[in-house]
């Protein structure tokens, strides 16, 4: 059982806060209910069922500090592929989405982010569903990294960046 008033990435949502737990009749039958608070998103509250594994398996605790730097360590390392089928790529967004992993998040987010190099270099932009895809992935990680981070979703990306350079000047040393 989730302990309440502790934060938690619940899919999409990305970073929430557990309230509470209760019981409430929606369209039958009373279930009890993980109530989550987005971070983001004032007056809105979640309802996760306590009996639905599909849902509450959507529920993950957020990263710890090592996990978050040993993430920003590997994302010079990581391979990526581009597919070139943009339904075949959206469908892949979603698989990632779905299963919440945040390394395949930053390999996705890496994969866009070097994309949008190249296009911006042709002076054209990246697609609206790559773009889309990326502020998703950007504001679960960001705000995700922020509150482990102790700093703002905004200083996050600057955050990753002086720290991949500060890996790679150890690493020549």
């Amino acid at each position: 059982m989730l302990t309440i008033d502790t934060y938690v990435v619940y899919g999409t949502n990305g970073v929430c806060q557990i309230t509470g737990i209760k019981k409430e009749k929606f369209g039958g039958s009373e279930k009890e209910y993980y109530l989550l608070k987005p971070i983001n998103t004032e007056g809105s509250i979640i309802y996760v069922p306590l009996e639905n594994t599909m849902l509450t398996s959507k529920i993950k605790n957020l990263l710890s500090l090592e996990e978050i730097h040993e993430l920003i360590r590997i994302i010079p390392e990581e391979q990526t592929t581009w597919i070139t089928d943009s339904k075949l790529r959206g469908e892949k967004y979603k698989d990632i989405f779905g299963r919440g992993d945040r390394r395949e998040l930053v390999c996705m987010m890496k994969a866009i982010y070097i994309q949008k190099k190249d296009r911006n270099k042709e002076g054209k932009k990246l697609w609206s569903g790559d773009e889309k895809a990326l502020n998703i992935a950007e504001k679960i990680l960001f705000d995700e990294f922020a509150i482990v981070l102790n700093i703002k979703p905004e200083q996050v990306a600057p955050y990753i960046y002086h720290e991949i350079q500060a890996n790679e000047e150890a690493n020549e040393s």
